[in-house]
């Protein structure tokens, strides 16, 4: 399992990855809170959201990820794997933008 620090850590290296001119507009950056957040259609607190792109409030633009969703969704990856699940989840939430 890997530790809110280190899905911190890779989240900055796949931001990286991503070319600046998808970052306009996006003011708020892309963050990383600790909340486990159930989906609405969820059944049985089964369904996890473990990112979401955000338009409003204060912050104005940005991508959300969920460490505690994560954990519940993928608990037990290596971090070379769950790199490879947050790439492809980052990248979703970017199309939305």
């Amino acid at each position: 399992m890997i530790t809110i620090d280190e899905m911190h850590e890779i989240l900055n290296d796949l931001a990286d990855e991503i070319p600046e001119a998808f970052f306009e507009e996006l003011n708020g950056g892309i963050t990383l809170v600790e909340e486990t957040v159930y989906s609405p259609e969820a059944k049985k607190n089964d369904l996890y959201i473990v990112a979401e792109y955000v338009v409003g409030g204060w912050m104005g633009r940005y991508i959300r990820f969920h460490y505690g969703s994560f954990i519940k969704a993928y608990g037990e990856v290596t971090p070379e794997d769950a790199k490879t699940i947050l790439r492809h989840i980052m990248r979703h939430e970017f199309r939305h933008h």
